[in-house]
């Protein structure tokens, strides 16, 4: 069983006979399928395939395959890592079909988590919601904040500070957008420390870059 951190960088378990490492960063995944045919049928691989398919070359396309995909897992009576399925499922709703549809989406994974008492996948579905709230209504961010911070404090209890850092990024540069450097620095700097920039994760890269220019501002009180 993978550690909380790692269940947290979003990695998926996948059949060792297929060419997809086990538990591979999304990212990692994405170059990977951007550089190489995929040939799996592993069913937890088919779904994963539409999402890549998606965000490299036509959304609405990898949102299709990836909705048969998971059709087809779910019927097979399979729910272990589905709600993450949701998710990604959403990422490209969201351009495919609307808001709307992709924060239905983010709910069913949140309901099948429940069900089956899986919530690794929550702090990423709660920071999606509130990247989707925040497009659908980025004149009303209150909806996107208070997703955000369910996000981060789910990450704080898992104990999943990679998921903390991506929730606490996702705030604090809300903040910043709307004029609160102080609130953007108090929530960022803690979920940083500790942090070393890796190509694997960018986000402690421009974690770092957000955190300089906050404090860079004349609204941030340095002790």
């Amino acid at each position: 069983m993978p550690d909380r951190d790692t269940q947290a960088r979003f990695r998926f378990g996948h059949d060792p006979t297929t060419p997809l490492p086990r538990f591979a960063p999304r990212k990692r995944c994405l170059r990977w399928f951007k550089g190489e045919e995929w040939t799996s049928t592993s069913p937890r691989a088919r779904p994963f395939a539409g999402w890549a398919r998606g965000r490299l070359y036509d959304a609405q396309a990898g949102a299709e395959q990836l909705r048969k995909a998971l059709a087809s897992y779910l019927n097979q009576g399979n729910k272990w890592i589905a709600p993450a399925f949701y998710g990604l499922l959403a990422e490209l709703e969201v351009v495919s079909r609307g808001p709307d549809s992709a924060l239905t989406l983010i709910d069913h994974g949140l309901a099948i988590a429940g069900e089956t008492d899986e919530h690794f996948s929550d702090p990423y579905l709660h920071r999606l919601r509130g990247d989707i709230l925040l497009k659908r209504s980025p004149d009303d961010p209150a909806p996107a904040e208070e997703a955000y911070r369910v996000a981060i404090g789910v990450a704080k209890q898992q104990g999943a500070r990679s998921y903390e850092l991506f929730g606490s990024l996702s705030l604090a540069r809300l903040y910043q957008a709307i004029s609160r450097p102080a609130d953007a620095h108090a929530i960022l700097a803690p979920a940083l420390e500790g942090f070393t920039p890796t190509p694997e994760m960018p986000e402690i890269a421009e974690a770092q870059a957000l955190l300089v220019a906050i404090e860079a501002g004349p609204h941030v009180r340095h002790e």
